[in-house]
């Protein structure tokens, strides 16, 4: 086994899941992506937390609940570069890895919505891309964006329940800060803003 491997790009469009048992033993890995225009390589959440010196890397996480334990392992830990993909995919053919940038969550067809507080982003997240998430009415919806602190961009694709983007009555997000908002196919959206009125005397 190569134990002191440090960089380890597995370019495997067939692969369907990550075997168990690999990563513990080539801990010192600092740089991992284990996806490329792949639909369903999952990484196992548990194996990819033990990594203690890993600075880079890419892969996905096949629902919210599995992202989210990875995300509580890191505890003070920082990854210096991410992109990590959560939720099923379809065809997988608008992901490439052709280089790793900054940042990034994308969740596809997942459940978001308040309800759901297994949720946890990551405090340092830059780029957060939310595609198909048909239960959220708005940003509102996601309490762990409450607890951001270096979010720049976010995207909102085709969620069929969104309505409004914010609801200043109800949440405070680090979006007021953020330098860029895409909106893309949101055939329900009504205003950007929602102000509730104030109840009468």
């Amino acid at each position: 086994m190569l134990v002191n491997l440090k960089f380890f790009d597995l370019n495997a469009r067939g692969l369907k899941v990550m075997p168990l048992g690999i990563l513990p033993k080539i801990s010192h890995l600092q740089y991992l992506t284990v996806y490329w225009h792949s639909n369903a390589t999952v990484v196992d959440e548990e194996e990819i937390a033990s990594l203690k010196e890993l600075e880079t890397s890419a892969g996905h996480f096949d629902d919210v609940g599995k992202f989210s334990m990875y995300i509580k392992s890191l505890e003070n830990r920082r990854v210096a570069c991410y992109k990590i993909q959560v939720g099923m995919w379809g065809d997988g053919s608008g992901f490439f890895t052709f280089r790793l940038v900054g940042k990034r969550v994308i969740f596809e067809n997942c459940n978001l919505r308040r309800g759901d507080e297994s949720l946890v982003l990551p405090n340092d997240v830059q780029f957060l891309n939310i595609n198909s998430c048909h239960d959220l009415r708005s940003l509102c919806d996601v309490p762990s964006l409450n607890h951001t602190s270096e979010l720049q961009c976010v995207s909102l694709n085709e969620c069929e329940g969104i309505e409004h983007i914010l609801s200043f009555s109800s949440c405070t997000l680090p979006l007021l800060q953020t330098e860029k908002l895409e909106l893309w196919g949101l055939d329900n959206l009504s205003v950007l803003f929602w102000k509730e009125k104030a109840a009468s005397a």
